[in-house]
Protein backbone atom coordinates (compact mmCIF):
# COMPACT_ATOMS: atom_id res chain seq x y z
CA UNK A 1 0.00 0.00 0.00
CA UNK A 2 1.68 3.43 -0.96
CA UNK A 3 1.34 6.22 0.91
CA UNK A 4 -0.88 9.09 0.04
CA UNK A 5 1.08 11.89 -1.31
CA UNK A 6 -1.09 15.39 -1.02
CA UNK A 7 -1.54 17.56 -3.49
CA UNK A 8 -1.78 21.64 -3.01
CA UNK A 9 -1.91 24.53 -5.06
CA UNK A 10 -2.86 28.20 -5.61
CA UNK A 11 -6.68 28.22 -6.05
CA UNK A 12 -6.68 29.40 -9.86
CA UNK A 13 -3.87 26.53 -10.65
CA UNK A 14 -6.57 23.52 -8.81
CA UNK A 15 -6.81 20.61 -10.93
CA UNK A 16 -3.65 21.87 -13.33
CA UNK A 17 -1.80 18.76 -12.05
CA UNK A 18 -1.72 16.76 -15.44
CA UNK A 19 -0.75 19.58 -17.74
CA UNK A 20 2.00 20.72 -14.99
CA UNK A 21 5.45 20.40 -15.50
CA UNK A 22 7.18 18.24 -12.67
CA UNK A 23 9.49 19.64 -10.66
CA UNK A 24 11.37 16.92 -8.17
CA UNK A 25 12.72 18.80 -5.08
CA UNK A 26 13.91 18.52 -1.15
CA UNK A 27 13.17 20.52 1.08
CA UNK A 28 14.59 20.89 4.80
CA UNK A 29 12.80 21.05 8.04
CA UNK A 30 15.17 21.80 10.20
CA UNK A 31 14.25 22.63 14.26
CA UNK A 32 16.49 23.66 17.11
CA UNK A 33 16.33 23.22 20.82
CA UNK A 34 14.21 26.18 20.91
CA UNK A 35 11.49 24.77 18.65
CA UNK A 36 12.12 27.62 16.19
CA UNK A 37 11.85 26.19 12.05
CA UNK A 38 15.00 27.44 9.80
CA UNK A 39 13.15 29.55 7.03
CA UNK A 40 14.77 31.59 4.40
CA UNK A 41 12.98 34.74 3.23
CA UNK A 42 13.09 35.55 -0.74
CA UNK A 43 11.34 37.79 -3.22
CA UNK A 44 8.54 35.66 -3.56
CA UNK A 45 7.84 34.84 0.10
CA UNK A 46 8.90 32.18 3.01
CA UNK A 47 10.43 28.84 2.37
CA UNK A 48 12.13 26.19 3.36
CA UNK A 49 15.68 25.87 2.33
CA UNK A 50 15.68 23.34 -0.40
CA UNK A 51 14.81 22.73 -3.94
CA UNK A 52 15.29 21.31 -7.26
CA UNK A 53 17.05 18.27 -7.20
CA UNK A 54 19.38 18.35 -10.51
CA UNK A 55 19.94 15.51 -13.05
CA UNK A 56 21.42 12.06 -11.75
CA UNK A 57 21.65 14.05 -8.07
CA UNK A 58 20.38 11.65 -4.92
CA UNK A 59 17.42 13.42 -3.02
CA UNK A 60 19.55 13.92 0.21
CA UNK A 61 22.55 14.97 -1.64
CA UNK A 62 20.17 18.33 -3.15
CA UNK A 63 18.89 18.82 -0.04
CA UNK A 64 22.58 19.43 1.65
CA UNK A 65 23.79 21.68 -1.19
CA UNK A 66 20.55 23.56 -1.24
CA UNK A 67 20.22 23.94 2.32
CA UNK A 68 24.07 25.11 2.28
CA UNK A 69 23.54 27.63 -0.83
CA UNK A 70 20.65 28.76 0.22
CA UNK A 71 21.92 29.18 4.41
CA UNK A 72 25.35 28.90 4.61
CA UNK A 73 24.73 25.70 7.02
CA UNK A 74 26.40 23.10 6.62
CA UNK A 75 23.32 20.19 7.61
CA UNK A 76 22.47 16.14 7.81
CA UNK A 77 19.62 15.33 6.29
CA UNK A 78 17.81 12.86 9.11
CA UNK A 79 14.87 10.68 8.20
CA UNK A 80 11.79 11.82 5.40
CA UNK A 81 8.83 13.47 6.98
CA UNK A 82 7.31 12.83 3.90
CA UNK A 83 5.86 14.11 0.78
CA UNK A 84 3.56 16.31 -0.44
CA UNK A 85 3.15 17.99 -4.29
CA UNK A 86 2.79 21.86 -4.93
CA UNK A 87 1.23 23.40 -7.94
CA UNK A 88 2.85 27.16 -8.32
CA UNK A 89 3.46 29.32 -11.53
CA UNK A 90 7.05 28.88 -12.64
CA UNK A 91 9.73 32.00 -11.56
CA UNK A 92 8.88 33.57 -15.20
CA UNK A 93 5.33 33.34 -14.26
CA UNK A 94 4.89 31.46 -18.11
CA UNK A 95 4.03 27.64 -17.09
CA UNK A 96 2.70 25.85 -13.81
CA UNK A 97 5.17 23.62 -12.46
CA UNK A 98 4.34 20.70 -9.64
CA UNK A 99 6.56 20.57 -7.10
CA UNK A 100 7.05 17.17 -5.90
CA UNK A 101 8.28 17.80 -2.72
CA UNK A 102 10.16 15.63 -0.69
CA UNK A 103 10.85 16.68 3.06
CA UNK A 104 13.26 16.04 5.47
CA UNK A 105 14.38 16.38 8.93
CA UNK A 106 17.70 18.15 9.14
CA UNK A 107 20.37 19.17 11.71
CA UNK A 108 22.19 22.20 10.70
CA UNK A 109 26.46 21.69 11.81
CA UNK A 110 27.85 24.47 12.89
CA UNK A 111 27.58 28.57 12.82
CA UNK A 112 26.68 29.28 9.36
CA UNK A 113 29.05 29.72 6.65
CA UNK A 114 28.54 32.16 3.63
CA UNK A 115 25.84 31.39 1.59
CA UNK A 116 25.73 31.23 -2.50
CA UNK A 117 22.23 32.63 -2.93
CA UNK A 118 22.22 36.45 -1.52
CA UNK A 119 18.61 36.57 -2.27
CA UNK A 120 17.70 34.30 0.16
CA UNK A 121 17.90 35.37 4.05
CA UNK A 122 17.92 32.33 6.95
CA UNK A 123 15.90 33.42 9.84
CA UNK A 124 14.72 30.94 12.85
CA UNK A 125 11.19 31.53 13.20
CA UNK A 126 9.21 29.98 16.19
CA UNK A 127 7.43 27.01 14.59
CA UNK A 128 3.50 27.63 14.51
CA UNK A 129 4.74 30.72 13.61
CA UNK A 130 6.59 29.24 10.63
CA UNK A 131 3.60 26.92 9.68
CA UNK A 132 1.47 30.54 9.31
CA UNK A 133 3.98 32.18 7.88
CA UNK A 134 5.35 30.07 4.80
CA UNK A 135 4.18 30.96 1.64
CA UNK A 136 3.54 27.13 0.17
CA UNK A 137 1.08 24.96 1.67
CA UNK A 138 3.36 21.85 1.15
CA UNK A 139 6.07 23.66 3.20
CA UNK A 140 3.52 24.46 6.10
CA UNK A 141 2.35 20.93 6.13
CA UNK A 142 5.60 19.37 6.58
CA UNK A 143 6.34 21.78 9.08
CA UNK A 144 3.40 20.56 11.10
CA UNK A 145 3.90 17.04 10.47
CA UNK A 146 7.59 17.74 11.80
CA UNK A 147 6.23 19.35 14.89
CA UNK A 148 4.04 16.33 15.71
CA UNK A 149 0.63 17.65 13.91
CA UNK A 150 -2.47 16.22 13.51
CA UNK A 151 -0.34 13.10 10.98
CA UNK A 152 2.85 14.01 12.04
CA UNK A 153 4.95 11.68 14.48
CA UNK A 154 5.18 13.11 17.86
CA UNK A 155 8.47 10.89 18.92
CA UNK A 156 12.06 12.32 19.22
CA UNK A 157 13.92 12.32 15.90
Amino acid sequence: MSEHIPQFALPELEGREDSARPRPGAYAVAIDADGRVLLVRALQGWFLPGGGVEAGEEFRDALVREVREETGYAATALDEIGRANQLVWSLAGDEVVNKLGRFFRVRTNGPPGPREEADHEPHWVDGQAAIAQLTEQAQAWAVERALGGPDGRTEEP
